[in-house]
């Protein structure tokens, strides 16, 4: 091990890896915080790729801000309004809250990406209260092994395709892993609380959901942590308090601008810390890491009394 007393005021310049941002290969993202009193307005997509159009379904409180409220039989959703490019490996970010899971004997969607045609994507919660996961083009109902039941509490899920692998966190915790497919999907509309071409209203979501995010690519543990933020929730662009430890094994990334503090240990184990942004940052306390970097900053870093950081 390698004690490093940095006794400098100007910041160090080294590199190092770090997980790319969160809106790197970002597909779109609704906040639903448009307050549509039509049912029937446009949904902003805030990465500015595919903004959708509401069908049916109210505005009201969500977990952040505003959400959308889907009524089951009344066939509530909102699709984009153009097709999105086949997708490989990817990450669907959602809150939802659901109302009630009777759903007259029928399998719940909660979102898809197309219906009933090739290579296209749903989930949902089944009649038996098991969450799945459904690829059209094997034909394949994929569970998982977590039984839904509960109504009226918002949950953050994330589901992740990558390679051969389909994975469910539940409020920022690992729950299941499945086989699936390999193949891409299609070119499909991407569709909030019901699938449209299934055409069968007793299938629709009952319940409320928010901040929907969809990533062209699969989102690691540390990403999903960053979603669910404690529950409190995490928007687009996906701003954090950068002042705070990112915890054992994480990366953690100051921003300069944020004119952190730090006052507290902190123990990265195998993670990272790295600096961006401009500005300054007061270091008073331990820091244990693996490795230094900048992936881009300038500014200053106060080294006080207590400062060590440790690079094992």
């Amino acid at each position: 091990m390698k004690v490093f007393v940095i006794f400098f005021i100007l910041l160090v310049l080294l590199t190092a890896v770090v997980n790319a941002p969160l809106i790197d290969n970002a597909v779109c993202y609704f906040k639903e915080d448009e307050q549509d009193t039509t049912g029937s307005g446009v949904i902003i997509d805030s990465v500015g790729n595919y903004n959708v159009t509401n069908h049916g379904a109210d505005n009201v409180t969500g977990k952040i801000n505003t959400a959308y409220d889907f009524e089951n039989g009344d066939i509530d959703y909102f699709v984009t309004d153009d097709a999105i490019a086949g997708l490989d490996d990817f990450c669907v970010s959602m809150w939802y809250k659901a109302e009630s899971w009777e759903q007259q004997g029928e399998d719940s969607y909660i979102i898809s990406i197309g219906y009933n045609s090739a290579d296209s994507f749903i989930f949902g919660r089944s009649i038996n209260n098991t969450l799945f996961v459904f690829f059209i083009d094997d034909g394949v109902v994929r569970f998982f092994d977590y039984d839904e039941t509960e109504t009226g509490v918002w949950k953050h899920a994330v589901i992740i395709r990558e390679g051969t692998n389909v994975s469910l966190f539940l409020n920022g915790t690992y729950i299941d892993s499945i086989a699936t497919t390999t193949k891409p999907l299609g070119n499909l509309k991407f569709e909030v609380g019901w699938a449209i071409q299934r055409n069968d209203p007793d299938r629709s979501f009952d319940g409320v959901i928010d901040e929907v995010y969809l990533r062209n690519e699969s989102c690691s543990a540390a990403e999903v942590s960053e979603l669910w933020n404690d529950g409190a929730g995490n928007q687009y662009p996906f701003v954090v308090d950068t002042c705070t430890c990112a915890g054992l094994n994480n990366n953690w990334e100051i921003d300069m601008a944020d004119n952190c503090e730090i006052t507290e240990a902190c123990d990265l184990g195998t993670g990272t810390l790295s600096f961006t942004g401009a500005g300054w940052c007061k270091c008073n306390a331990s820091v244990d890491t693996t490795n230094l970097g900048d992936p881009g900053a300038s500014g200053t870093l106060y080294i006080q009394d207590s400062c060590k950081i440790t690079i094992d």
